[in-house]
């Protein structure tokens, strides 16, 4: 509550847990972050940032910080694997809509941009968590080395597979989504053509095969691939996974090649794609979700780091309004409705894209590029305007 002595132990050092922090000290409330893994740990490839991200990263100052680590999108769009545009929108367009357009990050350097944005010592690195305990007046985080920290509120910021939500709520139902992804960063940027400075997806013909693209600097491009193909995968090197890409992929537009020719096997990152169904709740007593935690998604719409800055701009927001679980309850009115449908709409988006047969071609090759402007910019409004 505004005026009171609170402490908010943080789970979880990443997007989510970094931007409560910070919106937590903008409004005067200390907190304390504990992150599982050391502190240079390499953090993923690169990651979207839509308008609606940016204009809370510019309420908390960060904002030309951001933008100077990253890239602003030329043209958002999707083409077939011969080059023929599919859907199209400049990014001119976008920023007038929306007063920003699109960047493109390396999720290292937005990590460094919010790491950087609080003292050192509110960071604790290596602390596991195991347990959480709680009772009407304080909550305690429980950590595999044996340690603990007592506060007034526990913020589970522990992303996806959350032993937070899990303390409070049980074992998670996860949704594979039927697709693996592979993530990668190119020591190449598309200077020239019709993809240039753009942020590309390529759909191919067979089911789940889409490629993406955007530089992240003037040197750098990240990328990522998916296929339609069962969980866990083959156990192959990423040697052996990056010759597969390269050859699954062959028939591309001539840019994914490049990029892939220029991209070291270390830098491959594979992962399957799961979130959970939305939940009713995302509290109980003195401990709150948020981020993957709260509401996991796919990532079709580029919105899990979006969703998640905005999700910790409001918590802190609340926590500074009104007591504990008031906070929680008006948290959860603010976030969840949006946040759901970003979740709902990412795994239709998918299942329709990835539709098989000549039915899912005439989907991605037919209607959808017919479907007018107007409508697409009325359900991006939902994501991208900000009622808070």
């Amino acid at each position: 509550m505004a005026g009171s002595p609170l402490h908010v132990l943080i789970a979880g050092g990443g997007i989510a847990g970094l931007t409560s922090a910070i919106a937590l000290r903008q409004r005067g409330i200390s907190s304390t972050v504990f992150e599982s893994v050391d502190r240079g740990y390499e953090r993923g490839a690169g990651l979207m940032l839509g308008a609606n991200a940016l204009e809370v990263l510019d309420r908390l100052q960060l904002f030309d910080a951001v933008r100077a680590q990253g890239h602003e999108a030329r043209e958002l769009g999707a083409w077939k694997i011969n080059g023929e545009p599919l859907q199209l929108t400049t990014g001119e367009e976008w920023e007038k809509r929306y007063g920003r357009r699109t960047i493109v990050i390396h999720r290292n350097a937005l990590h460094r941009v919010l790491s950087g944005a609080l003292e050192a010592d509110s960071v604790k690195y290596e602390k596991r968590v195991a347990g959480v305990v709680q009772n009407a007046e304080r909550a305690s985080l429980k950590f595999e080395d044996g340690s603990e920290a007592e506060g007034d509120v526990i913020v589970g910021a522990d992303g996806l597979y959350s032993t937070v939500r899990q303390a409070l709520f049980g074992p998670t139902k996860y949704r594979y989504a039927g697709e693996t992804s592979w993530r990668g960063i190119s020591d190449h940027v598309i200077a020239s053509g019709p993809r240039a400075q753009s942020l590309a997806e390529i759909w191919g013909v067979q089911r789940g095969h889409r490629f993406g693209f955007g530089p992240i600097s003037p040197r750098q491009t990240y990328f990522f691939a998916t296929a339609y193909t069962p969980a866990g995968g083959r156990d192959e090197s990423p040697e052996a996974a990056l010759r597969s890409l390269r050859q699954s992929f062959a028939d591309f537009v001539p840019e994914v090649s490049e990029l892939l020719r220029h991209t070291s096997p270390e830098r491959l990152i594979r992962t399957d794609i799961f979130d959970f169904k939305p939940r009713r709740r995302w509290h109980t007593g003195r401990v709150v979700l948020v981020g993957d935690a709260a509401h996991a998604t796919t990532p079709n719409l580029g919105q899990g780091a979006c969703q998640a800055i905005e999700s910790a701009y409001v918590l802190a927001q609340e926590l500074a309004s009104r007591a504990v679980p008031d906070a929680f309850v008006r948290y959860e009115r603010i976030r969840m409705q949006k946040a759901h449908y970003v979740t709902r709409m990412s795994w239709r988006f998918g299942k329709i894209v990835d539709m098989p047969g000549p039915i899912g071609r005439w989907l991605r090759y037919s209607v959808l590029p017919r479907a007018p402007k107007s409508s697409t910019f009325k359900q991006m409004d939902r994501i991208y305007r900000l009622n808070f």
